[in-house]
C-alpha cells in the first residue's frame, strides 16, 4: 500500500447486450445497495458545441433516451456506480485495497443479477488514473516515472524553446486482454480525461462543484493513466465471482506496469508500506 499515493480515481467497467426493462429495476436496486449506496440521482449526458453537457436530476429526465443513466453514491460521494440498459461503471475517489474494491463491484453486480438474471456481456475492464507530482519543485518528473513515457526535450544547445507539455499513448495486447496507457503533461491539461469526466463529475459535492470540478495540471506534473480491458466478448453471466476473478488479473496488468514504470525514489516518496 502507498500512503501517499498519486491514485486519484479508479473506474471498473462493465458493458452488456442492453436491458430495456433496465430502469423498471431501479427500486429493487435501490434496496439492495442502499447500505453502501444512498445517494441516488439521475443524470443525462449529452455532446455539445462545447463538449460533453451533463445534467444531473434534470427536470425532464427521460430514461429512454441515449444518454440517461442512474447514479449511486456513498454518503460521502467517494464511491458510486453509474448505470444504463448497457453497462455499469464503478467508481472511487476513495481506493484503498484492491479487494475492497472488488467487494463493492460484486456487490453491485449481485444487486443487479437479482433482476436481470443473467447478462451477456460484451466488454470489462478496470482503469487507474495517477496524478504524479514530484516531491519537490525542482524535481524532474523523470526522477519518478520512466522517461520514454514523458514528452521528449530536445538536448541540441541551439534549439530555443522551452517543452510546455505533451502526450504520449502506448497500446499492448496482453494475451486477449488489451492494455492502454496514457501519460500527458503540461499546465492546466485535465487530470481526468473526457471520456471519465461523467462518472468523475457524479462523485463531487456541492461545494466541490462550485470550487473546481475538475483537478487539472501544474507545472512539471503528469497524468498516468492505465487501462486494461477485454473486449468484443459474447460472455453470459448469471453471478458475479467469475467477473471478480477476472477483473483481478487485469488489475494485476495494471499494477505490474505501474510498479515497474515508477521508480524507486516515487515509492518513497509515496510512502509504501510493505503488507
Amino acid at each position: 500500500m502507498l500512503g501517499n499515493a498519486p491514485l486519484v480515481f479508479v473506474v471498473c467497467g462493465v458493458t452488456f447486450r442492453s436491458r430495456e426493462s433496465m430502469p423498471a429495476w431501479i427500486g429493487a436496486i435501490q434496496e439492495r445497495v442502499y447500505q453502501r449506496f444512498p445517494v441516488l440521482a439521475r443524470v443525462h449526458q449529452r455532446s455539445g458545441p462545447g463538449g460533453i453537457e451533463i445534467s444531473v436530476d434534470p427536470a425532464e429526465f427521460d430514461d429512454s433516451q441515449v444518454g440517461s443513466s442512474f447514479v449511486f453514491m456513498s454518503e460521502d460521494r467517494s464511491r458510486g456506480f453509474q448505470l444504463w440498459k448497457g453497462g455499469v461503471v464503478l467508481q472511487s475517489k476513495a481506493y484503498g485495497k484492491f479487494n475492497d474494491f472488488c467487494d463493492d463491484l460484486q456487490c453491485v453486480l449481485d444487486a443487479l443479477l437479482a433482476s436481470a438474471q443473467h447478462l451477456d456481456v460484451e466488454t470489462f475492464g478496470i482503469r487507474y488514473v495517477d496524478h504524479i507530482r514530484p516531491e519537490f519543485s525542482d524535481d524532474d518528473l523523470s526522477q519518478y516515472i520512466s522517461k520514454e513515457l514523458l514528452p521528449y526535450t530536445p538536448a541540441w544547445s541551439s534549439f530555443p524553446g522551452e517543452l510546455q507539455g505533451g502526450s504520449s499513448r502506448q497500446v499492448y495486447s496482453v494475451g486477449d486482454a488489451g492494455l492502454h496507457v496514457r501519460v500527458v503533461t503540461g499546465a492546466s491539461a485535465y487530470v481526468i480525461a473526457d471520456d471519465l469526466l461523467a462518472a468523475y463529475i457524479a462523485t463531487l459535492t456541492p461545494s466541490e462543484s462550485e470550487e473546481s470540478p475538475v483537478p487539472r495540471l501544474q507545472f512539471n506534473e503528469g497524468v498516468l493513466d492505465i487501462d486494461a480491458f477485454k473486449s468484443g466478448l459474447d460472455w453470459k453471466i448469471e453471478g458475479s465471482t467469475e467477473v471478480a476473478a477476472e477483473v483481478r488479473v487485469l488489475h494485476d496488468f495494471c499494477n505490474d506496469y505501474f510498479r515497474n514504470i515508477c521508480s524507486d525514489k516515487a515509492f518513497i516518496f509515496w510512502k509504501e508500506v510493505k503488507t
